[in-house]
């Protein structure tokens, strides 16, 4: 009985933060895209870039980040995603027109995740709270 509820338990949690883990991994992968080509040209390895991944990963942080703070109480995680989320649509949409914005997309990826944890964090402070009383 007891791997039973404990099992029921991750399943919960699980479904409680899905989009939370959706933008971790496509922040996390993102962040992956665009180093990787950074560093294979360090080995003198050429990939062929395709924006359509940029747009992609845009997306799936967009269904993220809208999903996580449309009843979000908290309006600094709120404020931090939106912020982390917007920085990255503007490194995705010109980083072909301004130099040094690939940085700005590390930067802002980074922060999207630390966001998404951060949220993670405070549901599950929130919930211990709720257990107590």
């Amino acid at each position: 009985m007891g791997k039973k509820d404990s099992m029921t338990k991750i399943i919960t949690t699980l479904l409680q933060h899905r989009y939370d883990y959706l933008g971790i991994i496509g922040s996390g992968v993102c962040l992956v895209h665009c180093l990787l080509p950074t560093l294979l040209l360090l080995v003198n390895i050429n990939l062929i870039e395709t924006p359509f991944f940029n747009y992609v990963f845009l997306v799936i942080s967009f269904i993220a980040v809208f999903n996580v703070t449309y009843h979000q109480r908290q309006w600094y995680l709120t404020a931090w995603l939106w912020g982390a989320f917007g920085l990255t649509a503007l490194g995705v949409l010109f980083e072909d027109d301004l130099p040094g914005l690939e940085y700005l997309l590390y930067i802002s990826t980074l922060a999207l995740i630390v966001g998404h944890i951060r949220n993670i964090r405070h549901n599950q402070h929130c919930h211990a709270c709720e257990n107590d009383d």
